[in-house]
Formats: C-alpha cells, sequence, structure tokens
C-alpha cells in the first residue's frame, strides 16, 4: 500500500501527523525536553497559521485544477505588461481567448467589455509594485485565485445571473501592487 503522503492532494494532517511523531521521538530520546516544547508549541502554531493565510491559495483546489487545465490547451497568448510605464489593452469585438499581463512600477488596463468571449478563460496577472485594472463584460461570472504579499486582488464586479455563463479566471501574483477586477 502507498502512503498517503505521496498519493493524496491534501498532506496537512499527514504532514502534522509527521511533526507529532518526530516531535515524540525527540522528547523520548532527550533531545528536546518538554518545558522546550511546551515553550515553542505557541510560536509554531501562529507560525504556521501565518503560512497558510499567506500561502493558502497556492496550494491546490479546484479553482487551480481548472486553472492549470485552460492554460495547458490555450492556444497562443499575448504577453502584455508595462514597466516603469503604462499599458492600454482594448478588445473591441474581438474573440477573447486569454492573456497574460503584468505591471512592475507601471499600469496596465485591459478593457474587455466589448470583447467577444465564448467560453472559460485565464487571464494571468502579475502585478509588482505596480496595478492592473482589468474591466470585464457584465454577462460572464469572475473566478478570482490570487497570491498576494502586500497586495491584493479586488473583485468590484457584479455575479451573472446565468448559470451557463463563461467564467473568466484571474489567476494574480500580487507583489506591492494590486488587479482591480470590474
Amino acid at each position: 500500500r502507498t502512503i498517503d503522503l505521496f498519493k493524496s492532494k491534501n498532506k496537512t494532517f499527514d504532514i502534522i501527523g509527521i511533526i507529532v511523531g518526530v516531535t515524540i521521538l525527540l522528547v523520548y530520546r532527550d533531545i528536546l525536553t518538554i518545558a522546550t516544547m511546551r515553550k515553542l508549541i505557541a510560536p509554531l502554531i501562529l507560525v504556521g497559521c501565518g503560512f497558510y493565510l499567506v500561502f493558502k491559495d497556492a496550494f491546490g483546489g479546484k479553482i487551480k485544477d481548472e486553472i492549470n487545465r485552460l492554460n495547458r490547451n490555450r492556444g497562443y497568448f499575448p504577453n502584455k505588461g508595462a514597466a516603469f510605464s503604462s499599458e492600454n489593452i482594448r478588445y473591441d469585438n474581438q474573440i477573447f481567448e486569454g492573456i497574460d499581463l503584468s505591471a512592475a512600477f507601471g499600469s496596465v488596463n485591459c478593457d474587455l467589455r466589448n470583447a467577444v468571449i465564448q467560453h472559460d478563460v485565464v487571464i494571468n496577472a502579475n502585478a509588482t509594485f505596480g496595478s492592473i485594472d482589468i474591466y470585464v463584460p457584465q454577462y460572464v461570472k469572475v473566478v478570482v485565485k490570487s497570491t498576494s504579499i502586500f497586495g491584493g486582488v479586488s473583485d468590484k464586479t457584479t455575479p451573472a445571473a446565468d448559470a451557463n455563463a463563461p467564467k473568466v479566471y484571474i489567476n494574480s501574483v500580487c507583489l506591492f501592487g494590486g488587479v482591480d477586477v470590474k
């Protein structure tokens, strides 16, 4: 039988079990004392909770799996960016298949309000000390997956009424920057 640590997607409880087992072994072998362990428990729990809050979107999930599937099956994605400048992108009555956006010490505006979105698409947005504004049509659903450190993603759209509406996945990394979806 294969160990669940290597075959399961959610490894949280397996890793916790290994940490508890190693800790008990170290106390049993007199490498650590129980008094030392009592002093370390609270800080380790706080650090673990902090890592979870910061990196929770980076680990698995249905949204990440769907974004990875769409990125693998995509054709050519234009790559638009701005470094120490600004970039304006408009899709007027054009079929939109996805795009890679990056802003480093600059800003990018991507206007998709008049674009033709026929199926689920991905926008990979990376904002490093910059901002990215994405304007989407009202008939689409927006799904956000973000890994943010001192930045974030703001979804200001209203949910689409149609249950079968195409989804626009915003896959973003924000480092001292932000992505606004309007």
